[in-house]
């Protein structure tokens, strides 16, 4: 089976597993999402690294690192000051990146890649980007189907 296709859905790779509750997300121009990466095994060393890259045609760029065992967080320059970890859940599995005032050039396939007692482990995220209108617009819609109310041009 295509590995690209497999992995939004479900991973399990000996005691690893992720499965993200969606592989798409949808951001909104402006504003913050969460790309989502769990990881469930016996035990999280506390030597491991997490990396968020994201695929841009045929360039691979690393948009935010960290490495357990230096404690140090590391971001691409387009992502600096965007990206957010969250340290005090890597124990309980949260590998999650928030990015932060997403752009339009922030559209696109994101892995998170878990790496740690030797191995590593990856799961696929595919980023939607809308601009603040078309979300409302969105959101204009499903009031109306929910009031049986018609919106016209």
């Amino acid at each position: 089976m295509d590995k690209q296709k497999q992995l939004p859905f479900y991973l399990h790779t000996g005691q690893f597993i992720s499965t993200p509750p969606n592989s798409s997300i949808t951001g909104v121009i402006g504003e913050g999402v969460l790309l989502p990466c769990h990881v469930v095994a016996d035990e999280i060393p506390e030597e491991f690294s997490v990396q968020w890259i994201f695929h841009e045609q045929s360039q691979k760029t690393i948009v935010s690192r960290y490495d357990g065992k230096n404690k140090k967080e590391k971001q691409d320059e387009r992502y600096q000051g965007r990206t957010e970890f969250f340290y005090g859940e890597f124990r309980a599995g949260n590998m999650s990146l928030r990015l932060k005032n997403v752009r339009s050039s922030d559209k696109g396939s994101y892995t998170c890649v878990v790496s740690f007692k030797d191995t590593y482990h990856d799961v696929l995220i595919e980023l939607q980007v809308a601009g603040q209108w078309q979300f409302s617009l969105f959101l204009l819609k499903d009031v109306a189907e929910q009031k049986h109310v018609s919106v016209t041009d």
